[in-house]
């Protein structure tokens, strides 16, 4: 049988435009969770996962699922996702963004090492306006550094 992991909801808008819904399956219920603020036409379908280096006997393969179906997060390429590299703290706290929605972040950065047209340059404004995060120092964000596992748990505990 299929994994439960693939299952999503996507509706239409008034465009004619399919937009993917944040998906839950419950195993335990056999139901479909999905969050909506309007009313619209659903469809529910499945997704299969794309990824080469990602496999159902790894202990992670639910959550990257979930993350990718849900927007938090793509693949490396089209069919690698790269479970065992390090995540930058740029990288991080664009997870974090895409988790809270993509939520507008309004000023500019005061990291003068985030440009504005980096990708992360909105979550970083978001987390730092959010007090998500404070930076590397009183101008700096050091987006290319890795996240620790201690940075990553304070972004997580702020958000």
């Amino acid at each position: 049988g299929q994994n439960p992991s693939g299952v999503v909801v996507y509706y239409l808008d008034d465009e004619g435009n399919i937009h993917r819904c944040k998906t839950m399956y419950d195993v335990r219920t056999k139901t479909v969770i999905f969050t909506t603020n309007h009313l619209s036409l659903y469809v529910v379908g499945y997704e299969n996962n794309p990824f080469t280096d990602v496999t159902a006997d790894d202990f992670f393969f639910e959550a990257v699922l979930w993350a990718v179906k849900n927007g938090i997060t793509s693949g490396t390429s089209a069919t690698t996702f790269s479970p065992d590299d390090s995540v930058t703290r740029g990288q991080a706290v664009t997870f974090l963004h895409s988790y809270a929605g993509n939520p507008a972040a309004s000023g500019g950065s005061s990291f003068q090492d985030v440009p504005d047209d980096a990708y992360y340059a909105t979550p970083v404004k978001w987390a730092a306006e959010n007090e998500i995060t404070f930076g590397t120092g009183p101008d700096t964000f050091s987006p290319n550094d890795l996240c620790t596992r201690g940075q990553i748990m304070t972004f997580l505990f702020r958000t």
